[in-house]
């Protein structure tokens, strides 16, 4: 009885350990007395930048449709359908949606401009460049956080396996890799071709 439980004892905390990062994520569920927000909590590994749906804080320049223009070091927050970021505006709190923005962006260490595309319910950020463009939520240059794609100058498409499927046309080892839900190794690959 004892080796069981220690066995599941280590078992939890070697978990714990290697899961040092937890994770909220919330989603609205609809009742018919009105929307309930739901959270959840997962462990993930401590992240380089961020990881999911949580953002760490940079120092963001957010530049409003009215041409304001406002610093904070903030995160990106995802409780909702749409994203936010909360700033100190004449020592009030402010909740800003993407829709009320032209852009946010950062200063890369290397003192490029790394800049989110406002949409309706977040920012989109580019992290990968080449044929196919991949963009994320997450004001990073991670592409494991692709949620949307686009080639050329055209429209920029939610990531799902027809728009990547049209996109790589009949390029058949990037088809495979659709179909087994590799969508990120087909966009690199797709990339990588001349």
């Amino acid at each position: 009885m004892r080796v069981v439980f220690f066995a599941l004892f280590m078992i939890t905390n070697v978990g714990l350990l290697m899961a040092q990062f937890m994770i909220p994520q919330t989603t609205v569920i609809k009742t018919p007395n009105g929307n309930v927000n739901h959270t959840t909590y997962s462990y993930h590994q401590m992240p380089t930048g961020s990881i999911g749906p949580v953002s760490i804080k940079y120092d963001f320049t957010i530049v409003l449709k009215d041409s304001t223009v406002l610093n904070a070091r903030t995160r990106i927050e995802y409780k909702d359908s749409t994203n936010i970021v909360t700033v100190k505006d004449k020592n009030e709190k402010r909740i800003i949606k993407p829709s009320e923005t032209v852009e946010l962006f950062r200063i890369l260490p290397d003192g490029r401009k790394f800049g989110g595309i406002a949409t309706d319910s977040c920012w989109l950020f580019q992290c990968t460049k080449g044929k196919i463009n991949g963009y994320s939520r997450l004001a990073d240059q991670n592409e494991d956080h692709v949620v949307a794609i686009q080639t050329g100058d055209g429209p920029i498409l939610p990531l799902s396996k027809d728009n990547l499927l049209d996109m790589v046309g009949e390029h058949k080892y990037c088809i495979e890799l659709i179909e087994k839900k590799k969508f990120i190794k087909a966009i690199e690959t797709y990339n990588k071709e001349k």
